[in-house]
């Protein structure tokens, strides 16, 4: 998602070195926002699907690391089917429930990691910092 936290996450792994860094959402404005931080993409996740960034980036497995931030199954299963084998998943959204499978987890040797810990104020300082030195 294009939140603000999807947003300095664009940042940072810009500052970190990715290569190609997409973003999605469904809001309109919110994807004009994370345009600012310059991704590789902005996707429209009600007519986009991350499988569309892949072939246009022609990248042969799909992104090896993915944030999901939104909360959206829709979004997640996206994200899941366009992750390269050996791949890292964060999730920060809050997913109800949704269905996974876990063959295609476990055969695609991917890591799946929650949130844990609230130190809130000094990351979001850190981010901060981050975003102001470019």
């Amino acid at each position: 998602g294009a939140g603000p936290i999807g947003c300095m996450a664009v940042a940072v792994a810009k500052h970190a070195g990715a290569r190609y860094v997409v973003i999605t959402d469904v809001n309109p404005y919110r994807l004009e926002l994370a345009k600012k931080m310059r991704p590789t993409l902005t996707l429209d996740a009600r007519s986009q699907k991350i499988e569309e960034a892949v072939k246009k980036l022609d990248m042969k497995e799909g992104f090896d690391i993915g944030l999901e931030m939104s909360g959206s199954p829709d979004a997640f299963k996206d994200m899941l089917a366009n992750i390269c084998h050996g791949g890292k998943i964060a999730l920060l959204g809050i997913i109800s429930y949704t269905a996974i499978d876990w063959d295609y987890v476990v055969f695609n040797s991917l890591t799946i990691k929650g949130i844990y810990g609230r130190e809130m104020f000094e990351t979001w300082y850190k981010a901060t910092m981050l975003i102001q030195s470019g």
